[in-house]
């Protein structure tokens, strides 16, 4: 087990491969150096070794994130039932994350209805970039509906420019706050979500739009935001109350869209790029870290 805190390899007990807490194997290479010109001063041989240490890891942020936010505690609710868990103080652990990686609960991604909102006026529809980061500086969120039509639909690359356009980093991460997109945006949102899924294996029905429910044809993935605390970013203004606090990045697989209730599917895990985080995650990242 690799230990990001104190950058420390600890081998498992008793040699257990299968053990939940492995993240990370070590190697060590041994080799015996032959001298030519140390012969001189009578050396022959000498014993070379090296040891490195892979180790799979959280990550805390990442690009190509949707301009959407779930409250973390629609997550805990589908895995411990409502109110089992606080999202205020609960902490993911390697358990949830394979439980969520094998049981794949069906999750409300964007929310249709005012009734299933935590924050009254929201549908879990953000701004982005970030209004403020997680260490302090403030962004320069886009505004209205047509931007965050064409970034919950657009390709990465094309997601990417619109941050650059704005100004803004390419990554989100945990500590981040991003800012509320009013307005449920039913058409805009299923034109979205189509389209991402008309890219991925088509829909049913075929050349489905926003002002209807579909089916992905195969499980569509976006990169979303979750959270936890909401109300005003500490140093930005703007908020009016109603900025989330990203607890986490998670990777959401579209399953359908239903008009009158939103978009559906599962949070799973998934390997890509970013910085290591010393807690669970619902993205994971493969490296060299020694």
């Amino acid at each position: 087990m690799w230990d990001f805190a104190s950058r420390t390899f600890t081998p498992a007990a008793n040699g257990d491969w299968t053990a939940i807490t492995n993240n990370a194997v070590q190697a060590s290479a041994r080799y015996t150096a032959t001298y030519r010109f140390g012969r001189i001063f009578g050396l022959t041989t000498r014993l070379r070794s090296a040891r490195s240490v892979a180790a799979l890891g959280g990550v805390s942020g990442t690009s190509c994130v949707r301009p959407l936010a779930v409250p973390y505690q629609r997550l805990l609710d589908a895995r411990y039932g409502e109110g089992g868990r606080d999202a205020h103080t609960y902490a993911l652990t390697a358990e949830d994350i394979n439980w969520f990686g094998e049981n794949r609960p069906l999750i409300l991604l964007k929310s249709g209805d005012s009734r299933t909102n935590i924050v009254p006026g929201n549908f879990y529809s953000v701004r982005l970039p970030p209004l403020e980061y997680a260490d302090g500086g403030i962004g320069n969120p886009w505004t209205g509906a047509n931007d965050f039509t064409r970034a919950l639909g657009a390709s990465c690359e094309d997601l990417a420019a619109m941050v650059r356009a704005a100004g803004g980093r390419l990554t989100v991460s945990a500590g981040d706050w991003l800012q509320a997109e009013n307005g449920n945006m039913v058409n805009k949102t299923g034109d979205a979500v189509a389209s991402l899924c008309r890219a991925n294996g088509g829909t049913t029905p075929p050349g489905a739009r926003g002002n209807q429910s579909f089916v992905c044809n195969v499980p569509t993935q976006m990169i979303v935001a979750l959270w936890a605390e909401s109300g005003n970013a500490p140093h930005a203004s703007g908020c009016g109350g109603k900025c989330f606090r990203v607890q986490y990045v998670g990777v959401f697989n579209v399953t359908a869209y239903l008009k009158d209730e939103g978009a559906s599917g599962y949070f799973t895990s998934l390997a890509t790029h970013g910085r290591f985080s010393p807690i669970p995650s619902l993205i994971k990242t493969i490296g060299l870290v020694k």
